[in-house]
């Protein structure tokens, strides 16, 4: 099971209305998020990635070249990037 918490970005404290990732997105965002700390699925387990100020362009970047078709809502490397500023702090971990 993965568990993804939004609840310490941008988007969960905000009082103006934000639209929340959709399944596509996150995957996408989990894959990114993989790839640019190098990690594997099975090391997952172990560890909590965080989406923070050092990754947040580089996961950007991998969303637009690697995962457009996941981001059809915001299409360009600067409009993902823009979306990603709203799930700064986004943690995934993996757990079962």
């Amino acid at each position: 099971m993965l568990r993804f918490d939004l609840s310490n970005t941008p988007l969960a404290t905000s009082g103006e209305i934000a639209i929340a990732p959709n399944g596509n997105e996150l995957f996408a965002i989990l894959l990114a998020l993989m790839s640019v700390e190098r990690c594997s699925f099975k090391r997952l387990r172990g560890r909590t990635l965080v989406l923070n100020d050092k990754n947040l362009d580089a996961v950007a970047h991998a969303i637009h070249t690697r995962l457009p078709l996941f981001f059809q809502r915001y299409p360009g490397e600067h409009a993902t990037r823009w979306f990603l500023t709203w799930l700064h702090g986004l943690t995934v971990s993996r757990w079962a």
